[in-house]
């Protein structure tokens, strides 16, 4: 005859919800952009004015141009 009983039961279902919990941790662990050592971009879309910001420090706009496109993109 089996005599584990409520031990048992709730033993089992401790080690699925913890199964099930680990899993799931795993899964975001290893789906997360990667930051540090490699320095490709992660794929995050940028939007306009952060491209415009990044010319404008890059020395590919003036100051005129710049000011000019951003007050056309937030307008």
């Amino acid at each position: 005859m089996y005599g584990g009983g409520v031990f048992d039961f709730l033993a089992s279902i401790l080690f699925w919800v913890v199964g099930v919990f680990l899993l799931v941790w795993l899964i975001r662990e290893f789906s997360k952009p990667k930051v540090g050592g490699d320095h490709h971009e992660t794929h995050h879309a940028k939007n306009p004015l952060e491209i415009l910001k990044e010319r404008y420090a890059k020395g590919e706009i003036t100051k005129k141009e710049f000011e000019s496109k951003k007050i056309d993109l937030l307008s």
